[in-house]
């Protein structure tokens, strides 16, 4: 799990998590969840997922499945300004630009991945 937020004790606007499980001779991807989160709203990162399951992961395919992610969190900022949300995205915008928060987490999913990787590694 990663997470950034302009403060420590805050709670985390932009955050990945990442929970891999590999095959018995531990090189080839069983199983892979990964969570996106852009404060308030968080979502399954389907596709992101697709790139990694069934191969043999590494830092390029951790890369491209970073970038596919922030793709799909496009649609979080369109969930988010819904409802009594759209005060919370007006006061966010003002701070984080959509393409920054999207390359945040191209950049959380890939540190997410390399730990979960290595945690998975060690199971």
């Amino acid at each position: 799990y990663k997470k950034f937020s302009q403060l420590e004790e805050d709670c985390a606007f932009t955050a990945a998590a990442v929970s891999i499980t590999l095959n018995h001779e531990k090189n080839i991807c069983d199983d892979i969840k990964i969570a996106l989160s852009m404060a308030p709203t968080a979502m399954r990162a389907k596709k992101s997922e697709e790139v990694l399951k069934g191969k043999e992961i590494n830092a390029n395919l951790l890369a491209e499945a970073g970038q596919v992610a922030s793709e799909e969190a496009g649609t979080l900022t369109e969930q988010a300004s819904k409802g009594y949300k759209k005060k919370l995205v007006k006061i966010l915008a003002k701070e984080v630009s959509d393409q920054y928060r999207r390359e945040l987490m191209q950049v959380l999913v890939k540190r997410a991945g390399e730990e979960a990787l290595e945690r998975a590694k060690r199971a």
